[in-house]
């Protein structure tokens, strides 16, 4: 110190740029091994793939418009099962689901916390592979996948485009490989449900301005919202692979309903695949019932002009019923994703065929959401 007291005015400056210039180097080289650190040992997780999408590979849920995957339901189980294989498999998952030349999913539903867009480019990668599990042969598929141990080897390809339309992550929770999952575990499937959608799904601005109005409608007064959601499958709106309910069950519904139906306090929301159940409602309880206008449509069997409108509609009323104060739902995958997303079991029912020894008997009845199956059927 004594030395640098006798240094000149310039050399003393000349000394101190030294000295900063040393110091910054120093902290930039530590700065640079923190980072790479940080980077390395992050490389596992969701966010840096998104992230560095060129460095890893892909499993996209692939649903061409020319497809049929099922319902928006069905395409729902599909996409949840695809984002937890896609974690098993230290994958970066994507989404390809063009519904109609006019209205694309992004429409409705825009990325949330993961950027899930495909480029088309991506699709033409060469180095790809197809794992399919749909309706019947689905279980099938997927069991014979998690029998190996090592999934890697048996989806090798950079790009795997994968579609299935039934529940899955039930049984790809029992592969070691789920084990190795963080954010899996301890969760049951209707959290693992809920978690992946909220992650990947948020409503687009269209959607939150509908959903906005009619909440600020449905709720006027600070009115309970009373909800149902029944499924009829094959009816006389539309085709379906089969009959689940008849209109018979809305008499039971009714019953049901009948006692939450004081226009003072609550509001009774019918959502249903029949025009004719949405009808009965609003002629049984013609003060408090309140619907979502829209076309009803499918988005595996209506490909005309309406598909677009519909979808919406559909996306709208699964928001609404994710928000009811009570909810019955029937043997519907859309209406137990909504229950899912609703979070909770108090206050939630089933309206269901139920059969005894002699005959069958239209029943509603509490109902838990972690329930593995319907009454009658797999969801």
């Amino acid at each position: 110190m004594l030395g640098f007291k006798f240094l000149t005015l310039q050399k003393r400056k000349f000394l101190l740029v030294i000295v900063v210039v040393a110091s910054v180097n120093v902290i930039a080289f530590f700065a640079i091994g923190l980072k790479i650190t940080l980077q390395k040992a992050n490389k596992g997780s969701i966010e840096y793939r998104q992230l560095h999408p060129d460095e890893q590979k892909v499993l996209v849920y692939h649903c061409p418009w020319d497809v049929k995957c099922g319902g928006l339901g069905d395409r729902q189980k599909g996409i949840v099962g695809g984002f937890v294989l896609s974690a098993m498999l230290n994958r970066t998952f994507k989404i390809h689901m063009p519904l109609h030349p006019e209205c694309n999913l992004d429409f409705f539903l825009t990325p949330s916390e993961l950027d899930w867009r495909v480029r088309s480019t991506e699709l033409a990668h060469p180095d790809q592979q197809s794992l399919l599990a749909m309706d019947g042969d689905n279980i099938d598929v997927i069991q014979s996948l998690l029998k190996k141990d090592n999934l890697q080897a048996e989806l090798p390809s950079t790009y795997v485009l994968f579609r299935s339309n039934m529940e899955i992550v039930q049984y790809l929770l029992q592969h070691p490989a789920a084990k190795k999952v963080e954010w899996l575990q301890g969760k049951s499937v209707p959290d693992i449900y809920k978690e992946v959608i909220t992650r990947l799904f948020t409503p687009s601005e269209r959607i939150q301005k509908k959903l906005q109005k009619l909440q600020s409608d449905f709720r006027a007064g600070n009115a309970s919202l009373i909800c149902a959601q029944v499924r009829l499958g094959q009816s006389e709106t539309f085709e379906d692979t089969e009959q689940f309910l008849n209109v018979q069950v809305f008499p039971v519904l009714a019953d049901f309903l009948a006692p939450y139906s004081t226009a003072a306090t609550s509001r009774i929301f019918i959502s249903s695949d029949s025009k004719k159940i949405v009808e009965l409602a609003t002629a049984r309880f013609p003060t408090v019932a309140v619907t979502v206008p829209g076309p009803i449509t499918h988005v595996d069997r209506s490909k005309g002009g309406d598909t677009c409108e519909g979808t919406e509609k559909a996306v709208v009323e699964q928001f609404l019923l994710a928000s009811c104060d009570m909810l019955v739902i029937s043997e519907s995958g859309f209406a137990k994703i909504a229950a899912f997303l609703r979070g909770r079991d108090d206050g939630l029912y089933i309206v269901y065929n139920k059969a005894t020894f002699f005959s069958h008997k239209i029943v509603v009845e509490s109902y838990r959401r972690d329930e593995p199956a319907f009454p009658n059927r797999r969801w």
